[in-house]
This record gives C-alpha cells, structure tokens and sequence, in this order.
C-alpha cells in the first residue's frame, strides 16, 4: 500500500491514507517517509474501529498472505467496501466487482488502480458499500455463524 500511495495521490491527491495498527522496524523507515497525507496513528483499540472504518472510502487489505483477516468482516460490517489481495481464503469473503475489488498480490500497479477506480466512482463504491454491509450482516453475523456451526456439530452427532 505504501508504495501504491504515490500513484493513488497523482490522480486524488486529497487522498489520505489511514494505517492503523503496529508497524514492524522493516517498514518503519518506509512510514517514516512516506508523504504527509499518510497518517499513521499506530494502535487503534478495537471500540475506535468502527467510527475509523466508516470514515474510510475504502479499505485496502494489500497481504501476500492471508486466509481470514478481521479487518475485511470489520470493514464490510460498517459498510465500507474492501480492495484485498486475491490469496487465502480473502476470495472468499469479498466478492470482486460485488462488495469489493480483489488484485494480484504484490501488484502495486492493480492494486493502485483498484483503490482509485473507487476513489473515482461514487456510484460504485455507494454500492458496494451496501452489499459489503449487507454481506456482513448476512453471511458473517457471528450469531449466525454459532447457529450453523451447532446444526453442524448436531447432524454430526447424529451420524454415528
């Protein structure tokens, strides 16, 4: 994300970019240089993400690896759509061109252009926001999620 900055800023450079959460001693001096519309407020606790996710345009989750990151079923539950790597099981939860855009891994180019189609679009992020969140609440509701998962267990039980 931090080298698909510059590019996202050339077409909006009113943008600004948002990363939350603990950065490791190899991206720090990247973060420590990165242009001044990347804001960097380290650790945000868990009952400040809500208001942070629905502030956002987008949200990108650019791993190289990943089978079910919170941050995408956080985001979608507050309406925003996602831009994630294609890998793991991310394929899974955001449906590309439906609540979100899914790019290569890796691909700084795609995934700058995914971020800034959105940026573009109002009319389409608009809708992806309103199937993210009805996606959210409909497939990942974690009661939902317990009720499936106890039917599960008893149709196994029941096979023996």
């Amino acid at each position: 994300l931090l080298r698909a900055v510059p590019q996202i800023l050339k077409k909006h450079p009113d943008a600004e970019c948002i990363l939350a959460g603990r950065v490791s001693d190899g991206l720090r001096a990247m973060v420590n240089a990165a242009p001044p519309q990347v804001k960097f407020p380290g650790f945000v606790p868990h009952e400040e993400l809500p208001a942070l996710y629905r502030s956002a345009a987008v949200v990108v989750v650019p791993s190289q690896w990943d089978n079910s990151p919170n941050v995408i079923y956080e985001a979608m539950a507050c309406g925003v759509p996602v831009v994630a790597s294609r890998v793991g099981g991310i394929p899974e939860l955001v449906e590309d061109g439906v609540t979100g855009l899914l790019v290569p891994p890796r691909d700084v180019n795609a995934l700058a252009r995914a971020v800034g189609d959105l940026l573009d679009n109002t009319a389409t992020r608009t809708n992806m926001s309103h199937r993210a969140r009805e996606r959210a609440l409909s497939c990942f509701d974690v009661n939902l999620i317990t009720r499936c998962t106890l039917d599960l267990y008893a149709r196994a039980l029941t096979l023996k």
